[in-house]
């Protein structure tokens, strides 16, 4: 075709295309050129491409945002969760309101310096822990929960710690080894 091919002659239908909008005459349209139909094809090319590197980025983000919140839990976390047998009882005598510790599952534990100790139990309830190193309260609280997480900060110093959670009546004891 004679426009492909004709600067002059393309430049000035494309003069007559913008004036057209200007009137809203739709019969003169713009005529590109195979040049510029391939600048186009590539522009294409090039969103798709950014479009798929955003969405990559995204999701790579995502997972890293993840792992480091997992990684962060993890560290914050204790040993994991186990039936505790600190206070055995039959099927025949549980009943619902029988609140059960879940964690610590020993009497005695063994903590890393720098560590905080969730206690756990399988209800929510009324609770209340004292924290003592002798005759010294350490940490003491109340409130209602299925947990409790004593911080790092307030075992810092100690080397044993022994602990009282009193769970709506039910009384549980323990030890805190803390290693260095």
């Amino acid at each position: 075709m004679h426009l492909e091919t004709c600067t002059a002659c393309r430049k000035r239908i494309n003069i007559l295309r913008r004036l057209s909008y200007l009137v809203a005459d739709e019969e003169l349209a713009y005529i590109e050129t195979p040049a510029e139909k391939n600048r186009k094809k590539e522009n294409r090319q090039k969103i798709r491409l950014w479009t798929f590197v955003s969405v990559a980025a995204c999701i790579a983000l995502m997972i890293g945002i993840s792992f480091y919140r997992h990684t962060i839990r993890e560290s914050e976390d204790t040993v994991s969760i186990q039936k505790t047998y600190m206070n055995q009882r039959s099927k025949a005598d549980e009943t619902v309101a029988t609140a059960e510790m879940l964690f610590p599952d020993k009497e005695v534990i063994s903590l890393s310096a720098g560590t905080p100790l969730a206690f756990m139990w399988n209800r929510k309830a009324n609770y209340k822990l004292i924290v003592r190193y002798g005759n010294q309260t350490i940490a003491e609280t109340a409130g209602f929960g299925d947990s409790y997480t004593l911080a790092a900060k307030k075992m810092e110093g100690f080397s044993v710690l022994n602990w009282t959670l009193s769970i709506e009546g039910e009384e549980f004891k323990g030890q805190i080894n803390i290693e260095k």
